[in-house]
């Protein structure tokens, strides 16, 4: 992990461990490019983190448009709110257009 390198006389190390692969998955998207599962632990030791350490959280929610609601409230010092908006919004406005579009054209092929 080249972040998490440690300078020596000889040069920058990047910090390395061994992890013993259980298993893998496919999800037939693009999560299979970038998304790898790890122990907490082990990953704040190759990341060079404090004891307990969290860079994030992931909520699914059972409503995902109440994402609003909850986007709302107030965050402690230091927390940023992320949600699906900001990540994957050009493919929800795409497909708005597209909805629009398509509604537009069956107005038009109906009058």
């Amino acid at each position: 992990v080249p972040s998490a390198s440690q300078f020596t006389p000889m040069g920058r190390i990047p910090s390395q461990r061994l992890f013993t692969l259980i298993g893998t998955f496919h999800a037939n998207s693009e999560v299979d490019g970038y998304q790898l599962l790890v122990n907490q632990q082990d990953a704040s030791r190759l990341m060079r983190y404090p004891a307990g350490n969290i860079t994030g959280w992931r909520l699914f929610l059972q409503q995902p448009l109440t994402v609003d609601t909850l986007s709302q409230q107030a965050l402690p010092a230091g927390t940023v709110w992320k949600d699906w908006r900001d990540r994957k919004g050009e493919l929800f406005q795409a497909v708005r257009m597209e909805k629009n579009m398509m509604g537009l054209l069956l107005s038009l092929i109906v009058a």
